[in-house]
């Protein structure tokens, strides 16, 4: 199974148990499901396409949960960064990744959109409104899911991409070099 039939198999099965809690707040399930719908249906509504590059610059939060799944439901690649990166950083990953969207929060809009960045916010893409039905864009299993990129301790960031298979044990990864 997928993660995202994973989510699909719990939100139909369990829908009203506690998926995720933080800083107080909690999500069931099928409350997962359906606002990851709904932000699918919001990046497709804001360009993005089966196989773009979405970079996740978001702190901790359910907000980045359900943007994590809303990249892949709407058939793009995840690439989460660490919204605390200097400005350099920052440069050097999303110069290398291209994404065609960066959701962020509040706090590291300005300095992402100084790099040139077209963003939105998390917040607002968690709450988005409209179809909460799933969008018909499944991955091959050959698909990349996931673009990371190294600390960087030993050099400069290097590249690791997963693909779409994400099945428990068998997603493969492929590093590249800067």
């Amino acid at each position: 199974m997928t993660i995202l039939e994973v989510l699909a198999d719990r939100a139909s099965r369990r829908g009203s148990h506690p998926f995720l809690r933080h800083e107080g707040r909690t999500l069931a399930y099928a409350e997962v499901d359906r606002a990851s719908n709904r932000a699918a249906h919001a990046l497709r509504d804001a360009g993005v396409v089966r196989g773009d590059r979405v970079t996740l610059a978001l702190g901790n939060s359910l907000e980045y949960v359900v943007a994590a799944f809303a990249v892949l439901k709407a058939g793009a690649i995840l690439n989460p960064v660490n919204p605390a990166l200097g400005g350099d950083e920052l440069g050097y990953v999303l110069g290398h990744a291209a994404p065609r969207l960066v959701v962020t929060d509040e706090a590291s809009d300005a300095k992402l959109r100084g790099l040139g960045q077209r963003t939105t916010l998390g917040a607002a893409l968690a709450a988005a409104s409209g179809s909460d039905a799933p969008l018909d864009l499944a991955l091959t299993p050959g698909d990349y899911s996931t673009l990371l990129y190294t600390s960087g301790t030993t050099g400069a960031r290097a590249r690791a991409a997963r693909t779409s298979s994400r099945r428990s044990g068998s997603a493969a990864t492929t590093r590249f070099s800067p």
